[in-house]
């Protein structure tokens, strides 16, 4: 009887004591990020220009800097994922070991950004947008905890992606496209909580996004409960200090970023605002 009753104490114990706390496992999903405007996310081509003749027959060597903007992911529901115009989702379940530091492999899925104005050529203006090209890289995170609700991460980036040209008030015909393989440095000090703060938003249990960049969802995304990037673990944003990182070029490129807002509209397009959003 004795042993018996130890069996079933052995056994209760077991059922209830986990083989790793919930928080010592980050389940693989997706992460959000807006871009930053206003001049601080850009490329700048001046140690590698846009050829010769690119543009136009006889157009000089394009090497001056184009600032861009984020463009708001498409998704079904529509809106789900607010300002969102960077997923990058991390691949595997990441396991902290005993220094609290939990590593694993991640990929850019969706992204899309548009030049903040016209670009000037002496074959005349054009708009520009840049969208993921083809299969993604992948790369490598480390998460490193430093108290209960969050910490820090590292995470190089690596994207291929086409950047489209089209023609505005030029007599130049048709968009040119130019693929470019980029490789950004982590940013330094980037935070992660285990849930945002207010105003911030969490990836819902399950949404399909636009990956093409042809404003049409097409794969579904799944949201995990322990990981939101861009929040320190206090619940402070670091909307006012948005993360920047930059290609090992002589920081010839430059990528920053902040967490989403969950509303993605402006005055000025009221119609897509969720009923919710408050202006």
């Amino acid at each position: 009887m004795f042993k018996k009753f130890c069996c079933t104490l052995a056994f209760a114990a077991l059922l209830t004591t986990p083989l790793f706390a919930i928080n010592d496992i980050i389940p693989a999903g997706p992460d959000l990020w807006e871009t930053a405007d206003g001049g601080a996310t850009r490329a700048d081509f001046l140690l590698e220009p846009i050829p010769a003749g690119f543009f136009c027959a006889g157009g000089a060597a394009f090497n001056d800097v184009i600032a861009f903007r984020g463009v708001p992911i498409a998704t079904q529901p529509a809106v789900a994922l607010g300002t969102t115009d960077t997923i990058v989702q991390r691949l595997d379940d990441a396991v902290f070991n005993g220094s609290n530091l939990a590593r694993t492999r991640v990929q850019v899925i969706a992204m899309e950004f548009e030049g903040s104005d016209l670009i000037k050529t002496d074959c005349g203006s054009y708009s520009v947008r840049t969208v993921l090209e083809g299969e993604q890289p992948i790369t490598e995170m480390e998460i490193l905890r430093t108290d209960d609700n969050g910490g820090i991460f590292l995470a190089e980036i690596a994207v291929r992606v086409r950047l489209i040209f089209t023609p505005v008030n030029t007599r130049e015909k048709g968009t040119r496209t130019l693929v470019r393989d980029l490789k950004f440095a982590p940013a330094p000090n980037a935070a992660w909580a285990s849930k945002p703060g207010a105003g911030g938003i969490e990836t819902p249990s399950a949404v399909m996004v636009d990956t093409d960049a042809d404003r049409q969802p097409d794969t579904w995304i799944y949201g995990t409960d322990g990981f939101v990037t861009g929040w320190s673990s206090d619940g402070v944003s670091t909307l006012e200090r948005t993360d920047c990182h930059c290609d090992y070029l002589e920081c010839g490129h430059r990528h920053c970023l902040s967490p989403p807002d969950p509303c993605p509209c402006t005055e000025d397009d009221l119609i897509f605002c969720p009923v919710d959003c408050a202006l």
